[in-house]
């Protein structure tokens, strides 16, 4: 099965993948084909006689069989077609080359190959085209000295061609960047009536559309420029065998990632320094390393913020990064080179994967680096793998960014430590006098004094958040734990306190169903400059949340998405720890979006 991330990245590929529909001319086929056709026509005679229009088609499509016309139906991964026929017409035999024309690439020369058919619109350069391309002329170079991979480039017309350009000038231009074999542009309308393909619903300015055909004409792969971009030439055959079979490793390999299983790789178990002298991977092993991905671009303030870091923490601790200079993302494509790996990698102190090394493409795929980020700034990410692969974070460089090296290594788990030492040291006193007063259910008043040493759970919630429609199942739990908690025990209280003025909850004309609905104490609302609101904000984020409180006063619960243990009648209803219940809640945040933390906790 495909993956989501893969997915989510390129829904625009999988579209069309699953969209795709081609033509099969192989004769072997004929009759499944014909008795398919066959079965399909009597069950639309059987359906169908609605209208004249309709029953004139069918009639239509049998004189055309009965003609001995070729009906074709479109086929889809696994069908079988006639390579020559689809290539080659009676008066051309031969492909060219754009190196040299005058010698002709024969039939011959495809026998016994995997080949691509490379869709390509005639249209001026733009960066996203241009990844596309790059990406299928790197896989190219490591697969054809092989002699099992050719690419066929053909030219498509499209709609959309904005500075009227034409179409040799065009065809030119992008043949010019192959080091494969081309249909001529004279015929590459003739080879779209050959096939029956209607190529301009699959492709468009910014898109290619390639089909993967193995030696015996089996379609492995429609669509498969995606392929060519997330896999590169490890992804060959880019049947989708080899493809769950790589993505299955990719996901092996992240539950438990060594540097050195990232880092080695056939033939290669260095990385180098600036000055070009190798360094065993095996060296960092024992190391906290960084593997630092990295988009050469006008603004870098990211490796900034990396760089001091790195001072401060390099001396101190067994800690090293490892440079992933990127040259095949929507952001680099077509611009990234040798010289600038250089001039970038020599303003820094640390380690590197060499220029274009076939790993950095495989760190990318693993740690679902997203090649087509069209945003202008790049997606930075600072990849942390623990010593001997104790632990990994794909989140290092936002939380470096925020927290700085008080929250070394750079992981969620250090977050949640340090969240944890801020809201130990909270107590409940911080937060009110003894003369405070809260109001019951009846109105009545109870001063903050007489809730000292109880096991206090305190509510903080604006008019915005409605627990009671945010967290329902909560919500009732929490109720029916009170009443039964209350009849026996009385060392245990639940307080409601919200700090938007004018809450339903707080009006003194509303004997109505909100009020009536909470049985717990309730304070009034607090100021917008209150000294209590400023730390409660500063605990919870989210501006709302729960906080348990001992009979001490300290905190041993706080959560922003409250859940109560079913059967579990010990305060504070929740078995895990402290630091358990914030680094789930760090994880969700930022696997949802990981920006949602660029202003920290407040709690630094």
């Amino acid at each position: 099965m495909m993956s989501m991330a893969r997915g989510l990245r390129l829904g625009i590929m999988f579209s069309r993948r699953r969209n795709c529909n081609y033509y099969s001319y192989d004769e072997s086929c004929r009759q499944a084909k014909k008795r398919w056709r066959s079965n399909d026509n009597d069950d639309l005679m059987k359906k169908k006689k609605k209208s004249g229009k309709e029953s004139f088609r069918l009639s239509k499509c049998s004189q055309q069989q009965q003609d001995g016309r070729k009906t074709r139906r479109r086929l889809r991964k696994g069908d079988i077609v006639n390579l020559s026929q689809i290539l080659f017409t009676e008066t051309r035999d031969f492909l060219i080359t754009y190196k040299d024309r005058a010698r002709p690439v024969q039939a011959k020369h495809m026998q016994g190959k995997f080949v691509v058919l490379h869709f390509v619109p005639l249209v001026p350069w733009t960066a996203r085209l241009r990844l596309w391309v790059s990406s299928l002329v790197e896989v190219y170079e490591q697969l054809q000295p092989k002699g099992c991979f050719e690419v066929v480039f053909i030219g498509v017309e499209v709609d959309t061609n904005p500075l009227n350009s034409s179409l040799k000038d065009l065809f030119e231009e992008k043949f010019s960047t192959m080091p494969w074999t081309a249909i001529p542009l004279e015929d590459i309308q003739s080879i779209q009536t050959r096939l029956g393909f209607p190529v301009s619903r699959y492709i468009d300015a910014f898109t290619t559309f390639s089909f993967v055909i193995d030696p015996m004409g089996i379609v492995l792969q429609c669509g498969a420029d995606d392929d060519f971009l997330l896999y590169g030439a490890p992804g060959f055959p880019f049947s989708d065998h080899k493809i769950q079979s790589l993505e299955s490793q990719d996901k092996q390999l992240l539950k438990h990632p060594t540097i050195t299983q990232l880092l080695t790789s056939p033939g290669c178990d260095c990385v180098i320094n600036k000055d070009k002298q190798e360094v065993p991977v095996h060296h960092l092993e024992d190391k906290v390393v960084g593997l630092y991905f990295y988009e050469n671009f006008p603004i870098d303030n990211t490796t900034e913020h990396i760089l001091k870091a790195y001072e401060q923490v390099a001396d101190k601790e067994k800690f090293e990064i490892v440079l992933v200079y990127l040259h095949n993302t929507f952001t680099t494509s077509g611009r990234a080179s040798e010289e600038s790996f250089w001039k970038s990698f020599n303003k820094m102190p640390w380690l590197a994967l060499p220029f274009k090394d076939p790993r950095c493409s495989s760190l990318q795929l693993i740690f679902k680096y997203d090649k087509v980020f069209e945003d202008p700034d790049p997606d930075p990410r600072l990849v942390i793998i623990g010593p001997q692969g104790k632990f990994f974070d794909a989140y290092g460089h936002h939380i470096l960014n925020v927290h700085g090296t008080k929250a070394y290594p750079f992981t969620r788990q250090r977050l949640a430590e340090l969240a944890a030492e801020f809201v130990k040291k909270v107590r409940l006193d911080m937060l009110w006098d003894p003369n405070t007063y809260f109001r019951q259910k009846d109105g009545s008043k109870v001063k903050m004094s007489q809730l000292v040493g109880k096991r206090i759970i305190l509510i903080v919630e604006n008019s915005t958040h409605d627990w009671a429609n945010l967290f329902p199942k909560f919500w009732c739990m929490l109720k029916a734990r009170y009443f039964r908690m209350k009849g026996k025990d009385d060392g245990f209280e639940v307080i409601s306190v919200t700090y938007k003025d004018k809450h339903p909850l707080f009006s003194l004309k509303s004997k109505d169903k909100d009020v009536a609905s909470v049985p717990w104490l309730r304070h009034r609302p607090f100021g917008m400059k209150s000294k209590s609101l400023e730390l409660l904000l500063r605990i919870f984020k989210e501006d709302y949340g729960l906080l348990a409180f001992d009979h001490d006063g300290r905190v041993v619960r706080r959560t922003s998405h409250p859940t109560i243990e079913r059967g579990n009648m010990d305060f504070p209803f929740y078995s895990g720890s402290l630091e358990k219940e914030l680094l789930k809640e760090i994880n969700t945040k930022f696997e949802d979006d990981c920006y949602w933390f660029q202003g920290g906790f407040g709690w630094e």
